[in-house]
């Protein structure tokens, strides 16, 4: 059941990729920050960052083609859900940054599609809540 909502995702991340989908007002925005560095990520990317930072699958579906579309312009993105600052999601080589007002902060490794194994900076565990 989780595989198949994980499919899903990816699926309909991809579509909206390719349709160039613009979010619905009241769901939150992608802001580009100022970043040295970029990072084309793929669906499957941006849907396991967006799980990690407690996105739930709406908001990915939502905000996931923004995000991606910053990370790749401008190598930095901060996710605003109203007035509050939920994510910010910064480039530096092959790693991209995640910092998040609920769920800590984290390293993903591109190269690898996950988090890094070991050292202190690991994935949050535990399954997505919708961040409001």
């Amino acid at each position: 059941m989780i595989l198949a909502r994980h499919v899903r995702a990816v699926a309909a991340v991809a579509l909206l990729a390719a349709a160039g989908a613009i979010i619905s007002p009241g769901c939150g925005k992608v802001v580009a920050l100022p970043n040295r560095e970029t990072v084309a990520l793929d669906a499957d990317d941006v849907v396991r960052i967006m799980r990690m930072a407690g996105f739930s699958d709406s908001q990915i579906l939502n905000m996931g083609t923004d995000l991606r579309n910053q990370l790749a312009r401008a190598g930095a993105a901060q996710v605003q859900l109203g007035d509050k600052v939920e994510a910010i999601f910064a480039v530096n080589g092959r790693y991209v940054y995640v910092a998040t007002s609920l769920h800590g902060s984290f390293i993903y490794d591109t190269a690898a599609g996950a988090a890094p194994s070991s050292g202190s900076l690991a994935a949050p565990t535990g399954a997505a809540r919708e961040v409001r």
